[in-house]
């Protein structure tokens, strides 16, 4: 697929998909302040953002593992992201599970959280891209979204 490139804004001569793997705190605030509705990128950001909450988790047998979503206890915000069996006894008190990734995940609790946004971020580095460290390139951001096999 061609990516329109975003023309205003704090990313502006970025794609969606770039920014929702870049921020997704602020993608999924834009997405819902209809910020993309006043541009021609209403049908992309619609498109990401069902994606962006429907990863698939990269394990195999899918249905085996799951996404565990730890909270801090005293911010309830999000602290840690793991992929755990399963049949794994859960990990914390303040932990959720999920079948899936979900990037709006830290914005369901609270609506500013950029430290999770960050979080979720070096997730998707790990399990999709191999390594924290691994740079989020166009390419690799918008061959990500392009991937059918990425999502359920």
């Amino acid at each position: 697929m061609v990516w329109n490139i975003v023309r205003f804004g704090k990313h502006e001569g970025s794609t969606l998909p770039m920014i929702v793997l870049h921020d997704p705190d602020y993608f999924f605030w834009a997405f819902d302040e209809g910020v993309f509705k006043r541009s021609r990128l209403t049908d992309e950001a619609a498109a990401i953002a069902d994606k962006a909450r429907y990863i698939a988790i990269p394990r195999s047998p899918r249905g085996k593992y799951e996404v565990e979503y730890v909270m801090d206890p005293f911010t309830l915000k999000l602290a840690s992201i793991t992929i755990v069996r399963a049949s794994q006894h859960l990990g914390a008190s303040t932990a959720m599970r999920s079948n899936r990734f979900d990037l709006s995940f830290p914005r369901t609790f609270a609506p500013y959280d950029k430290h999770g946004g960050r979080i979720m971020t070096r997730a998707i580095k790990r399990y999709f891209f191999g390594d924290v460290g691994t740079r989020l390139t166009r390419d690799r951001c918008e061959s990500f979204f392009d991937d059918d096999d990425n999502f359920l």
